[in-house]
Formats: structure tokens, sequence, C-alpha cells
């Protein structure tokens, strides 16, 4: 089912959006209050309803825990994790200002995913009010119909 989010078009934007939000900014809190990377890798894992999200980084944690870097890992998944926010966590590791990198992404993705709401709000209104439209016709006809054939038997 995770997965199938992950697929679908106008989901999956969506999807990712806010997995970025909530992976960037909950993977900042706990860098800048000392957590150890690993830690806070397994720590934001666990936080994701997202299970294909949620093992990657466990996956990730793994990883980092042997001695590799984390963007190249990241990078194995252009799908879950964006090349922007890869891009901008491989500056981070490089500079050593990872929780700001880390907190401007967050930044970025809400913004993203408040823009993405809007347009799946403006696109979805029209279709509920033809929806609604057609609920009132079918019910109009549904109850007139029988009033017309009952008048029309009467004067016959």
């Amino acid at each position: 089912m995770h997965r199938l989010i992950l697929i679908t078009p106008a989901l999956s934007n969506l999807s990712v959006s806010l997995n970025m939000v909530n992976f960037s900014r909950i993977f900042s809190l706990l860098l800048k209050s000392g957590v150890k990377i690993t830690e806070a890798l397994t720590i934001t894992g666990k936080t994701f309803d997202n299970l294909v999200y949620r093992r990657f980084v466990w996956e990730a944690s793994q990883e980092i825990g042997r001695g590799g870097a984390l963007a190249p890992f990241l990078e194995r998944q252009p799908k879950l994790f964006p090349p922007f926010v890869t891009g901008m966590i491989q500056i981070g590791e490089a500079t050593g200002n990872l929780n700001d990198n880390l907190t401007y992404v967050s930044e970025y993705y809400e913004e993203e995913m408040n823009y993405g709401l809007d347009a799946m709000t403006t696109i979805i209104e029209p279709v509920m009010l033809l929806l609604m439209g057609a609920m009132v016709g079918f019910v109009a006809i549904s109850i007139i119909t029988p009033i017309y054939s009952i008048s029309s038997s009467i004067s016959k």
C-alpha cells in the first residue's frame, strides 16, 4: 500500500513532500540536540508512517554505522529522496552545517506541500460541485417522475 502511494502520480509528490518535511525537521532537531547521527537516523526512521521510508532510513543508519556517508546512500533512491535533498545533505556534511541545511530543506518542502494541497483543492472543488449537482438532479428527477406519471394516469 505504501509503495502504491509513492507510485500514484497525484499522491506521490504530496507524500514525498510530507515525508521530506518529517525527515529533515526531526533529523535536524535531533542533531541540534547532540544526538549521534546513527541514533538520530534510527529515531527519525521510527517516526515515518510510510514503511518504505522507515525501512530505507533504517538501512541508512546501518550504512552510517559502517562508516559510509549519508548523501551517497540516499542518492540510491531518487524517488524517495529527491536530488535537492541529497545535494543539501551532501553540502551540509562537507561544510559541517547539516543542521541548518536540514532546517532549510524542511521549510522548502513545507511550502511545496502547501502549494500542492492548494492546487489539489482547486481541482477537487469543481469536481465536487458537479457531483453534488448530479446527485441533486437525480433526486429531483426520481421524485418528480412518479408524481408526473401518477398525475398523467389520473387525468386519463
